[in-house]
């Protein structure tokens, strides 16, 4: 996890970030959306398209955030949702 990473995308708010999708590469928006939930407001990189766990794996362990995607939440590895309350 890059600290820097993770600082830039929850001040901007959106990023380009560079995915594996259908064995191509391309560039996709993620943005930040913030959820309630009971621990507080946690913020989750939202991306619109469909992408394969494994990508939203690698990206979600080199941002440090969670990403919410059609095909599911995903956390870095040994984290849970109230460990991102209050970001």
């Amino acid at each position: 996890m890059d600290e820097e990473k993770r600082k830039r995308m929850l001040e901007k708010g959106e990023e380009e970030i560079r995915v594996r999708r259908a064995g191509m590469l391309q560039s996709l928006s993620f943005r930040i959306v913030r959820a309630k939930t009971p621990f507080g407001q946690v913020p989750y990189m939202l991306v619109e398209k469909q992408v394969d766990l494994p990508e939203l794996l690698r990206v979600c362990e080199e941002y440090g955030l969670p990403i919410e995607a059609p095909n599911g939440k995903i956390f870095p590895r040994g984290k849970m949702e109230k460990d991102f309350a209050g970001l």
